[in-house]
């Protein structure tokens, strides 16, 4: 899980690397101290949760060529 500011930073890599991929940040609400994740998805056909940047790396492959 992220920190705001570590899925913000995240979310702006994924972006420059894959500009046409939709990249949502959610938030774990309380009593879980507001722990950050990401949802990628490629126009609706693939979607997914990237809870640390070793679950990116393991996955971009999915939507990035």
């Amino acid at each position: 899980m992220f920190t705001q500011e570590q899925a913000i930073a995240l979310r702006d890599m994924i972006c420059k690397e894959a500009p046409y991929l939709d990249v949502q940040i959610q938030a774990e609400a309380p009593p879980l101290t507001y722990k950050y994740y990401l949802i990628v998805s490629q126009q609706g056909k693939l979607r997914f949760v990237v809870r640390d940047e070793a679950q990116w790396q393991e996955r971009k492959h999915l939507v990035i060529s």
